[in-house]
């Protein structure tokens, strides 16, 4: 039993993981493509004012 709920525990931090990580690719990409002037600019307010 214990060994069954620990194996459900890494495969549930593994998926919330994996779908943080996607939404953050996505979200990224996005705001890449939908302003290619100032990308580099958009990068970094990505990177900073999210993650605070």
């Amino acid at each position: 039993m214990d060994e069954l709920e620990y194996k459900k525990r890494i495969y549930w931090l593994l998926r919330f993981i994996l779908i943080v990580c996607v939404v953050n690719v996505l979200t990224g990409f996005y705001d890449m493509c939908t302003s290619s002037k100032n990308t580099n600019v958009n990068q970094i307010i990505w990177k900073g004012e999210r993650y605070k």
